[in-house]
């Protein structure tokens, strides 16, 4: 079984578990949904990738003109979906799919990916990807989990939980080297910051602009 097959089934068979837990610094998710908004605009064709059960879809909803989220895991998909319904959101649509999901022929400008990058199954290829695809101004915007910097036990901890089927592959990798692979795609970074409030903050927000 590929890496890409282990993460879905992960992902499916705690989907519902998943979709319970909270926020695990909330303070610093609303800091990123602000700095977000602070680049969309009310016409704004937005793709977000590894939407996970699309929390952030919703709450972005009203500050654009439309949402297509993906999740590679149909059952997160689902979840996702209902979650839209019940608020009552009617310019988010959800998808089975990665990265590459959306329409090249009509492609998005803005795309969004959080807490995903690190999960991302060929993640310098996707990013390469992305690159070729948007068009020059395309917004990228991510925050992602940084880990290489991170203590023996959380990294070494990592393959053992994976080979435990208690937690997806995942990618490990320093701040540097993320800034460095979206510069390598083609993007110009606009804005770095970091949201955490609680202890050492591994997720960098990064906003970039696809070079002309």
């Amino acid at each position: 079984m590929s890496d890409a097959e282990r993460q879905v089934r992960f992902w499916n068979r705690f989907a519902r578990r998943y979709a319970k837990s909270p926020v695990t610094d909330q303070a610093a998710y609303e800091r990123t949904l602000a700095a977000t908004r602070r680049w969309l605009v009310p016409e704004a064709r937005v793709f977000e990738f590894g939407c996970g059960t699309g929390t952030t879809a919703i709450r972005l909803a009203p500050h654009a003109g439309s949402i297509l989220a993906a999740d590679t895991a149909p059952a997160i998909i689902e979840i996702a979906s209902e979650r839209a319904r019940e608020a009552g959101v009617e310019n988010v649509s959800f998808l089975v799919g990665g990265p590459d999901a959306f329409d090249r022929a009509n492609p998005p400008g803005i795309v969004l990916a959080f807490n995903v990058i690190h999960l991302v199954i060929g993640w310098r290829e996707a990013l390469l990807e992305l690159g070729r695809d948007l068009p020059p101004g395309t917004l990228f915007i991510s925050k992602t989990a940084c880990l290489t910097g991170e203590r023996a036990l959380i990294r070494l901890g990592i393959p053992l939980a994976v080979k435990l089927r208690i937690a997806p592959p995942v990618n490990i990798f320093s701040e540097a080297d993320l800034v460095a692979e979206i510069e390598k795609a083609g993007f110009e970074i606009l804005e770095r910051e970091h949201h955490g409030t609680t202890g050492r903050d591994v997720r960098p927000f990064i906003v970039a602009r696809k070079r002309g």
